[in-house]
């Protein structure tokens, strides 16, 4: 495996060919143990000759076990009864451990080179086992209960080096067999015992079919420690609010084909929610886990975003906060965008003014970031009833533009039904009863794509970076940054260092798309 294959990334986004085999910037690499992300310097990385595994998948293969620790504590003492290896690292040891080692009984030790043949047998056939060759320096060939030779010695065999290991793989086997039978899995190789053997040598793949179908395969080694199919336990450690909005799309909006979980479109991301044949993907970002402490940065949602979209993907990336507080509005911004339902058409609507707590109300239940402040409320009825709501403010100075006359923010447009063309009818409404010179609007790159704009007449004029939220950690509500700059909040240190001292962590979003249009007057 090259090492392209698992390396999903540098830390600061550089090129991967850039990197020298000294060099201690740090990367996001795949254990090939259990399949998490580790952020490792390049130059440690490179050092890994066994494989290239986290610290807790590394630290099972060492000295770090219990029972190794244990198997090395015996394997010491049966060593210092032999007086060549005490005389050689006597001198190495404290004086208490001298005396210790020095007032062994004699009886006990066991002098090197003067092990008889009788008591090489006795001591075989305790282990059932028989003497077939003796050498000059204790080493012999012995016979075990199923016929196979093994090659030992004296001091390798009172060390605990006692098995079989043609006994050993052929137990390892059986027991692989009876796993799989018994868990209800069906092994697709077709292998007897001997290619078991060079199989478990060289740690290759095993392929087989779970209980509820998925085919999969997997290192040996992998099974005997746990692990199982990987699909059905992602399955298993989805969350509540994830299995609600695939059994929304699956069943409310009646989509059969829906994946979880999947590597296969921006590898080796995952993502939640996958629906081939409408090229769109859903991630659920819980506050907690797609944190900055937990190494979420600024770029990672818009990552994931733009590496979908180079395969073709549309990724809408839902918030927890927006799931759990307003899960209706969600419900109906993915029924917009997954199905295709009836509209109503906007030359059957009349647009007119509304007063500030209707256009509150309205787009507070109907837009996923709710109502903010604004000037002018206009609002299209359809049988005399308010169906879309279009609101404009002076410029933000929170989004970093100045106030100036004629120039407008177009803040908020939400429907409750989908309405073909009212939103080029509400806007031709406001360019013919108000002054204006200019007017700018964003769109959230988490939910739009930005062809609504496109259509009215707008023209792109930039991505805006990722935007932080904040959120009290153990709650479900996020903060907009605004409400915490550095000249309210008391303490030392930044914006950030404060905030984390209060029990705040903070989540990045995707960022905005910038649209601008422009009167010819103007112009």
């Amino acid at each position: 495996m090259e090492y392209k294959d698992i390396i999903i990334r540098r830390e600061d986004f550089g090129s991967l060919d850039k990197l020298t085999s000294g060099s201690n910037k740090k990367i996001w690499f795949i254990c090939q143990e259990c399949g998490i992300g580790v952020l490792q310097s390049y130059k440690n990385f490179l050092k890994q000759k066994d494989g290239k595994l986290c610290r807790k998948c590394r630290n099972k293969h060492t000295a770090n076990l219990p029972e190794v620790k244990e198997k090395q504590s015996i394997c010491t003492k049966n060593n210092w009864k032999n007086p060549r290896y005490r005389k050689n690292l006597c001198k190495k040891l404290s004086n208490s451990k001298k005396e210790y080692w020095n007032n062994i009984p004699k009886k006990d030790r066991i002098p090197c080179n003067k092990t008889t043949k009788k008591e090489i047998v006795d001591m075989l056939a305790k282990d059932g086992y028989s003497l077939v060759k003796l050498y000059n320096n204790n080493s012999f060939i012995c016979v075990c209960s199923n016929g196979h030779k093994i090659k030992s010695s004296v001091s390798k065999w009172n060390n605990g080096n006692k098995f079989c290991y043609k006994c050993h793989i052929q137990d390892r086997f059986n027991k692989l067999k009876d796993s799989l039978e018994a868990e209800g899995y069906t092994l697709i190789n077709k292998f007897d015992f001997d290619d078991f053997k060079k199989i478990n040598k060289c740690e290759k793949r095993f392929h087989f079919i779970c209980p509820k179908g998925h085919k999969h395969s997997m290192l040996f080694s992998n099974w005997f420690i746990g692990h199982r199919c990987r699909v059905c336990s992602i399955s298993n450690s989805i969350s509540k609010a994830e299995d609600e909005i695939y059994d929304f799309i699956s069943n409310d909006l009646g989509i059969t084909e829906v994946e979880r979980g999947t590597r296969s479109v921006i590898y080796p991301y995952e993502l939640d929610i996958v629906i081939p044949s409408l090229k769109i993907a859903i991630e659920y970002n819980g506050l907690y886990w797609h944190s900055e402490t937990k190494l979420k940065d600024k770029k990672y949602h818009l990552k994931k975003l733009e590496m979908c979209q180079e395969k073709g993907y549309r990724l809408i990336q839902i918030f927890d906060d927006e799931w759990l507080n307003k899960s209706d509005i969600v419900k109906a911004r993915l029924k917009h965008i997954l199905c295709k339902t009836k509209p109503v058409y906007a030359r059957k609507c009349t647009v007119k003014e509304i007063d500030t707590k209707l256009a509150h109300n309205f787009v507070d239940n109907n837009h996923i970031q709710g109502y903010t402040g604004s000037s002018i409320k206009l609002g299209a009825f359809y049988n005399d009833e308010l169906i879309a709501v279009m609101t404009f403010a002076k410029l933000s100075v929170s989004k970093g533009s100045k106030n100036k006359d004629n120039q407008w923010e177009l803040s908020r447009f939400c429907c409750s039904v989908p309405v073909v063309g009212i939103a080029s009818k509400m806007l031709e409404y406001f360019k013919r009863n108000y002054k204006w010179e200019k007017i700018i609007s964003y769109s959230d790159r988490r939910w739009n794509t930005g062809n609504l704009y496109n259509s009215i007449g707008f023209k792109f004029v930039s991505y805006t970076k990722p935007n932080y939220w904040y959120f009290k950690i153990g709650e479900s509500k996020r903060y907009h940054r605004f409400n915490f700059r550095k000249n309210k909040l008391f303490g030392e240190g930044t914006e950030w260092e404060i905030m984390k001292k209060n029990g705040y962590d903070r989540i990045w979003d995707c960022g905005n798309a910038k649209y601008e249009l422009t009167s010819c007057h103007h112009q």
